[in-house]
């Protein structure tokens, strides 16, 4: 995308996926002088899918909640949804996920490294 800007200081904020996966940056437009600026984001596709045993069918009317995960446990809330297959982009991080279903919860650690789009089971025991 080429943008024209006046000569001056500036800051970039690039979100990827609405989550997030999010770039800031800064820079300076010279006068006369062509600037490239190049956002690259760390982040994956995930879809989440909570199950009754690995490879099985997605189980419906599931509320989820994704969080970022310290040391300490459990972080900030980063997604939270109903559905049986919901699908968002992740910053690279560690994260717990928590499904809700019929009064019970289902949690998973699991790591975001960026790369190929994934599937994260969750099993419902």
């Amino acid at each position: 995308m080429i943008v024209r800007l006046a000569a001056g200081a500036y800051h970039i904020v690039s979100s990827y996926g609405g989550v997030n996966a999010v770039r800031t940056a800064d820079f300076v437009v010279e006068p006369s002088k062509l600037t490239t600026i190049t956002m690259e984001h760390g982040a994956t596709g995930v879809t989440l899918k909570l199950v009754s045993q690995e490879g099985g069918e997605a189980i419906a009317d599931t509320s989820w909640i994704v969080r970022s995960k310290s040391e300490d446990g459990p972080g900030a809330e980063i997604f939270a949804g109903v559905g049986a297959f919901p699908s968002m982009i992740l910053a690279n991080g560690a994260y717990v996920v928590e499904a809700q279903h019929r009064g019970r919860t289902f949690a998973r650690d699991f790591v975001v490294d960026g790369g190929t789009d994934r599937e994260i089971e969750v099993l419902a025991k």
